[in-house]
């Protein structure tokens, strides 16, 4: 997984001017997205990277439409899901993946993410490896109790904002030892945190 360039951090401070401290490829969100909020965040994005946009290689996904109604609908979307950033990452091996709302991602379509996220991630289809090390990605997340607080030294906000998607996560896995592990999976493949409050920006 690739990390931001400082232009590319520059670029999304001056795209969204809420946005702070933006060190790497994850993003902690103080509130919960909109459309128009996503919105914004696509076009930032854009503009940090200006190469995927012109290859039209940014993918933007949304974890709260990636569920099902029920264990099997889910599955057959994490299959789906797996699917989809195979065929991305094949035609953009250093493409831009934007996951709006992570936290509201189904525990049983989450693991599908975990390969794009880790440092030498790969994916298999058809017995053949595709790498997903060469992506950037960025997560957003609506987090409970966040307040400006958290923000006074980045190892405070990345303490915080991981603590809180850690244990949102496991909880909508159901807690047990297993729900606890991948949430601890997700929160060791984050590098760092920042603080986003897109809604501001969209407004202004």
């Amino acid at each position: 997984m690739s990390r931001l360039t400082s232009s590319a951090r520059a670029e999304l401070r001056l795209s969204l001017p809420d946005l702070h401290s933006v060190r790497a490829v994850q993003l902690a969100s103080a509130s919960r997205s909109s459309r128009t909020d996503t919105a914004a965040l696509d076009a930032a994005a854009d503009g940090a990277f200006p190469s995927c946009a012109v290859a039209r290689c940014r993918l933007s996904l949304h974890g709260g439409e990636l569920g099902g109604d029920t264990r099997d609908a889910s599955q057959q979307r994490r299959a789906q899901l797996q699917a989809s950033l195979v065929r991305f990452l094949r035609a953009c091996p250093r493409g831009l993946l934007v996951v709006h709302d992570v936290h509201a991602l189904p525990p049983a379509v989450l693991p599908a993410l975990l390969p794009a996220l880790s440092e030498a991630g790969q994916y298999t289809a058809d017995g053949v490896p595709v790498p997903a090390w060469g992506a950037t990605v960025i997560l957003t997340a609506a987090l409970p109790g966040f307040d400006d607080s958290w923000a006074a030294s980045e190892s405070l906000l990345a303490r915080h904002a991981k603590a809180s998607l850690q244990a949102l996560l496991a909880a909508a896995a159901g807690g047990d030892e297993a729900a606890q592990n991948l949430a601890k999976a997700v929160r060791r493949r984050i590098d760092d945190v920042g603080p986003l409050r897109v809604a501001a920006a969209a407004a202004a």
